[in-house]
């Protein structure tokens, strides 16, 4: 399954990211080795594994830190525990597929669904 990518890596049968990663769209001999190695992957499905492999190990901490660090402590600063839940909760569900990383406007989109969240903990008094 979509999982069996993590044993690949620590098995090294893919090398494990480096810190400026291999570029966009590069991974697909990653996903050949993988599709050897089993049959049933198909690729690697998760950002926080997608992203340190395409564009690197601090580009990815820098991409997390903005679309999670910030938005996670400025509601726990202003104690929006129910912001913060319903936050993690799309954060959880977009880690749990590759929409994010895919060409188009995903990650734009879940930005904007994020930073609305955000906008409407300043309107709550």
């Amino acid at each position: 399954g979509r999982s069996d990518t993590f044993e690949a890596i620590s098995a090294g049968i893919i090398p494990k990211p480096s810190i400026m990663g291999i570029g966009i769209n590069n991974t697909d001999a990653l996903v050949y080795r993988l599709n050897y190695y089993n049959s049933a992957l198909a690729s690697f499905e998760y950002p926080f594994i997608i992203f340190p492999y395409e564009d690197g190990i601090i580009t990815s901490i820098l991409i997390y830190s903005i679309i999670l660090g910030y938005p996670l402590l400025r509601l726990l600063r202003r104690k929006r525990y129910y912001l913060l839940f319903t936050l993690l909760l799309i954060f959880a569900d977009v880690n749990t597929y590759n929409g994010i990383t895919l060409n188009g406007d995903y990650m734009a989109q879940f930005c904007f669904i994020e930073y609305m969240i955000l906008n409407v903990d300043k309107n709550i008094t």
